[in-house]
């Protein structure tokens, strides 16, 4: 330890490099659990997938659905996004904008 500053009344150990003991160790710390991150991501293929379900397809079914949402063609953007809900996709944007798709459709039942 370098010593002690006190500042305005408030005292602060100092560590070479300016930091505190506890600091010094928190800002050491996240560049490993970072890396630990990364390794789980990598090993788990980045995402949860369901048996038989195509990423790249559900991913664009998803996409399609929110694109037509947008340019007003809401039978086409339920149809996409059932299809994905239907493929297995847990990816909230395909449940949120067909209900919404469903709203502008008048299905208020579904």
């Amino acid at each position: 330890m370098m010593g002690v500053v006190t500042t305005g009344g408030v005292r602060t150990d100092r560590v070479r490099g300016g930091l505190t003991a506890r600091a010094a160790t928190r800002r050491a710390a996240v560049p490993a659990l970072a890396a630990v991150l990364i390794a789980l991501a990598a090993a788990d293929g980045g995402a949860a997938q369901l048996p038989g379900e195509d990423p790249l397809a559900v991913r664009d079914a998803i996409g399609s659905g929110i694109h037509a949402f947008y340019e007003g063609d809401f039978a086409r953007a339920h149809d996409e996004l059932t299809n994905a809900v239907e493929a297995g996709s847990s990816d909230a944007r395909a449940y949120y904008f067909r209900g919404l798709a469903a709203l502008k459709l008048g299905r208020t039942s579904e």
